[in-house]
Parts: structure tokens; C-alpha cells; sequence
């Protein structure tokens, strides 16, 4: 399902930054000044851009992404007319996947991480409203599961949605409810064309670093927009 795929990209991530990271420590060259957590303040926020199709999308993210994964570099174009870019199950090139520890120090324990991914999928059907986008997630779930079984997995247990309709990135969307994993948003590109987007500090526990994650995801979710360039 959508979420196992978020959570294999971190597990794979971590496990592949820890050799990396000891060496760089063993080296004498950690850095281990306070990191700047995400928060509400986002004046030194970056803004990127993204040309997908005839669409542009546009989001800020802060700075200091955490060290336990290696940089995910944002793409600045993606060529529809491609078609490797989509598996079996219509999922495709990931947008945006950065992750924000928050701890005292680089050398201290994470207490929480602030989490934002942005996905593109493909959609058979046309996405003409929010129904049309509800049923493609739900196409596109069980293709998923498929595709988890034909890789030797099990598929993951049931997970029935439901939608929620909700602006998103400027446009009527959807906020999707899993009965076995956290909620995301959705929202259409173009006509065969979806976003799915997961931002959340929810693991976060000290109050008020919690706070502050919460308005950091809220303020990355509120930039994201998508734009006609027709």
C-alpha cells in the first residue's frame, strides 16, 4: 500500500546512511552544532518548482533535512510522454521526499521526524472530478497490493479508504482515510495524471517541538500548488 512504500524508502535509507555516517564520525568530521528545527518561521525556506507535463508544481520546504538519509534531489522536470516512468500498480517519480529530525544536537537522540512526500501517478481513467479520483485511488491501491505479492510480499492486510473531499494544492482533492495506516492527500495534475502527498510531524513528542512540527507540515502542505502553463 501507499504508506508501506513511504516506510520501505526510510527503512532503506537509514539502513544505507548508517556506514556512511559512522565513518564520518569515526573521521572527526560530524557536525554537531544544534540543527534548525522546522517550524512556522519560513523565511529561509527553499522554493521549487517542478515541470510535469503542462503543469508546473510548486512547494517550500526548510532547510537542514536530517543526516540519517542521503539528499533526495527534487526533480525540475519530468517527460510524460515516457512511459518507464509508471510500474504495473500506475505509481511514478517521486517529487519530493526530504525528512527533518528534531533533537537537541546532531549527535543527540531524534525525538520525532517531520516527514513530507509528494508522489505522481498515472490514472487508465479520466480524472474528471473527485470521484473519478477516488476510484483511481482505489484502482491504483489494489495494484499495488498485486504488485507487493507478485514481488514476494504479502500484499499487506485490507485497507479500505475513505474520501474526504478537500482543496488541495489549489484544487478540489481528496484527504484519504486508511483504516490501517495515516491519512494522505490527494489531487489531480491533469487528466490522467494524480498527486498523492503524506506531510506530517506526528511521531514528534516533546510538546513543544510537536507544536512546531505541526505548523512546519501545515505550512509545507499550504505551499504546495499546482499551475496551468497552457
Amino acid at each position: 500500500m501507499l504508506m508501506s512504500y513511504f516506510a520501505q524508502i526510510e527503512r532503506d535509507w537509514r539502513l544505507w546512511n548508517i556506514a556512511s555516517l559512522a565513518a564520518l564520525l569515526l573521521a572527526g568530521c560530524a557536525t554537531l552544532s544544534s540543527p534548525r528545527l522546522p517550524s512556522a518561521d519560513t523565511r529561509d525556506w527553499t522554493a521549487y518548482q517542478i515541470e510535469i507535463g503542462n503543469q508546473t508544481v510548486r512547494f517550500e520546504i526548510p532547510p537542514d533535512e536530517s543526516t540519517d538519509f542521503p539528499a533526495f534531489e527534487i526533480p525540475r522536470k519530468i517527460d510524460l510522454s515516457d512511459p518507464r516512468i509508471f510500474d504495473q500498480s500506475g505509481s511514478g517519480p517521486e517529487l519530493l521526499a526530504r525528512f527533518w529530525d528534531y533533537r537537541t544536537s546532531r549527535s543527540a537522540p531524534v525525538d520525532g521526524t517531520l516527514r513530507a512526500y509528494i508522489l505522481l501517478w498515472h490514472s487508465e481513467g479520466e480524472l474528471t472530478n473527485v470521484a473519478a479520483l477516488a476510484s483511481a485511488l482505489a484502482e491504483n491501491a489494489s495494484l499495488t497490493k498485486v504488485k507487493e505479492l507478485l514481488q514476494g510480499g504479502t500484499g499487506g492486510p485490507h485497507d479500505k479508504l475513505k474520501f474526504e473531499p478537500l482543496l488541495v494544492a489549489g484544487k478540489q482533492g481528496l484527504l484519504v482515510h486508511h483504516e490501517t495506516s495515516p491519512a494522505h492527500y490527494a489531487v489531480a495534475l491533469d487528466e490522467h495524471h494524480y498527486l498523492t502527498i503524506y506531510v506530517s510531524g506526528a511521531g514528534v513528542t516533546r510538546p513543544d517541538w510537536r507544536e512546531n512540527a505541526r505548523a512546519a507540515a501545515a505550512a509545507i502542505f499550504y505551499s504546495i500548488q499546482i499551475e496551468s502553463r497552457e
